[in-house]
């Protein structure tokens, strides 16, 4: 991190929340907009991976702006104790006006348990459990995430989407990036007709090259949208695939190519009220088909991540991306824990993403003691 910025910018941590200059801006947060934009800065956390969790400093809570807790049990209308104990840790110590969203589905929730005949269950256990929570917490959850992989049906997203908005939630969406045809394809992001926003494969190991998110697109009801930019390989945008650096810029670029005013169409298209937040890994342990995923040490880690910087800093601002609001990451546990995935690990500093892209104070160190 040294390498390529001055020591928190001569910060003294402790000092952290002094307003040195009387502007309204603590010094970290003037330490942060030194080196990271003003942008939405969207994490996934996953609160149910315990020891990883605990691993996760009160600077991992405060750098984003929009915290995702993964993953909701939708066949309780309770909340279970371990998620809210979770998402009090998480309150405390992240920053005033962060917004707060309670994910839906992940890698192990397929059609088996998302389908058309459990929908208005799903809903009203989660909306049920949502309110249960505001109703004793001055910091509110304020929506919904439907990270819905395992070729999930449009119809089911888009009646969740529907039924989430409805209640008066915000309502986020983590589609994957693909290709509708062509194995080893490739997508111009100039003209991206080819480009999907999909649930991927079912068992069946069909679906993955169906836009899937559109219908729910369409329906105006997608308030983010948390673009995963890794994991689907097999095809590249503007000739690159998702190991390289630049398929994050590629695919922000494709996609803001295909904002509209309204969309009513099967082909892709995402309404301009929608806030696009494209989606990257913390690091070669949190996927398998990444820009990280051949760092073999934490100085390669860096690179990548510098790398992805520096395209982040070139969009803010550039009219080529004026419908990208940020950047989302999988997931704050990796970042700091990856250790406890993966014991041999050489290959990332932990905290490195949130302090290099996000801002984040550096993580502290581990003592032995």
């Amino acid at each position: 991190y040294e390498l390529t910025h001055p020591p928190l910018n001569g910060l003294n941590p402790a000092d952290a929340g002094a307003d040195p200059d009387g502007n309204g801006k603590s010094a970290l947060q003037e330490y942060r907009d030194t080196i990271a934009p003003a942008v939405l800065k969207a994490a996934y956390v996953d609160i149910y991976a315990s020891g990883a969790y605990a691993a996760i400093p009160s600077s991992g809570f405060s750098a984003p702006n929009i915290i995702i807790f993964a993953f909701a049990d939708v066949s309780l209308s309770s909340m279970p104790s371990i998620l809210v104990s979770s998402i009090e840790k998480a309150m405390s110590s992240a920053s005033a006006g962060t917004l707060n969203l309670l994910s839906l589905g992940g890698e192990f929730a397929d059609s088996s348990t998302f389908n058309s005949g459990t929908v208005n269950q799903i809903a009203n256990n989660v909306i049920s459990q949502i309110n249960g929570f505001n109703s004793t917490h001055s910091t509110k959850i304020g929506g919904v995430d439907l990270d819905l992989e395992k070729g999930i049906d449009s119809a089911t997203i888009t009646s969740l989407a529907i039924a989430f908005k409805n209640a008066g939630f915000i309502v986020g969406a983590a589609p994957q990036i693909f290709i509708s045809s062509g194995t080893g394809a490739n997508i111009d992001s100039s003209n991206p007709s080819n480009l999907v926003l999909t649930s991927g494969a079912n068992s069946a190991g069909i679906g993955a090259n169906v836009n899937t998110y559109q219908a729910a697109l369409n329906t105006g009801k997608i308030d983010y949208l948390f673009v995963q930019t890794y994991n689907s390989s097999g095809f590249t945008i503007n000739n690159v695939d998702e190991s390289n650096i630049s398929f994050f810029k590629n695919s922000a670029l494709a996609l803001n190519n295909v904002v509209r005013t309204s969309c009513s169409s099967t082909s892709i298209c995402i309404p301009a009220s929608t806030k696009i937040v494209i989606g990257t890994v913390a690091n070669k342990y949190a996927g398998g088909f990444t820009p990280f995923m051949n760092n073999a040490t934490a100085a390669d880690q860096q690179r990548t991540l510098n790398a992805l910087l520096s395209d982040i800093n070139s969009m803010v601002g550039n009219p080529a991306f004026s419908n990208i609001g940020g950047t989302m990451v999988w997931s704050q546990n990796m970042d700091y824990a990856a250790s406890l995935y993966n014991s041999g690990n050489t290959a990332q500093t932990p905290g490195a993403f949130n302090t290099t892209i996000f801002g984040a104070l550096p993580a502290p160190t581990v003592s032995n003691f």
